[in-house]
């Protein structure tokens, strides 16, 4: 099987999309932020234009208008800076929400296939208490004879 760098697998596009189902208004946050990003960015140069349309002639400066496009300048900046901020802080909470919601139905899997007993946070060993620190080993073996049988027979 050869993977194609430069193409999309729809599949793949349709289960993320219903992993990101939940969180709709979040992806409409996202895309009206990154277009009003895109839009700020294309509109600064214009009013740069428009600013330096202002100065006609040596001498002959109209500054009232300079400093009106400068200000649409600086206001576009602010707004593109701010729906930037925004839009990273959206992304950011999409990207949270997801993973935990992977992450729990992925843990939900795992405690539905493996025995409550595989998962004590304490294992009593010879009459002591062993943390889990100490019996991973022994979790990983384990796992490894649980497992094994499916992936080496």
């Amino acid at each position: 099987m050869s993977i194609n760098k430069g193409t999309v697998n729809l599949r793949t596009v349709k289960r993320s999309m219903r992993y990101l189902r939940p969180y709709w208004y979040y992806v409409i946050a996202s895309l009206l932020c990154s277009a009003v990003c895109a839009a700020a960015e294309l509109v600064i140069p214009i009013f740069c234009g428009l600013a330096i349309d202002q100065m006609i002639d040596q001498g002959k400066v109209l500054f009232e208008g300079v400093e009106r496009y400068a200000i649409y300048v600086a206001v576009t900046a602010c707004l593109g800076a701010l729906c930037h901020w925004l839009l990273e802080a959206v992304n950011h909470e999409i990207i949270c929400c997801v993973s935990r919601d992977l992450r729990d139905q992925t843990s939900a899997k795992i405690h539905r296939l493996l025995p409550p007993s595989f998962f004590k946070l304490a294992v009593i060993k010879k009459g002591k208490t062993v943390g889990v620190s100490e019996d991973l080993h022994a979790r990983i073996g384990l796992a490894k004879e649980l497992f094994g049988k499916f992936f080496y027979s």
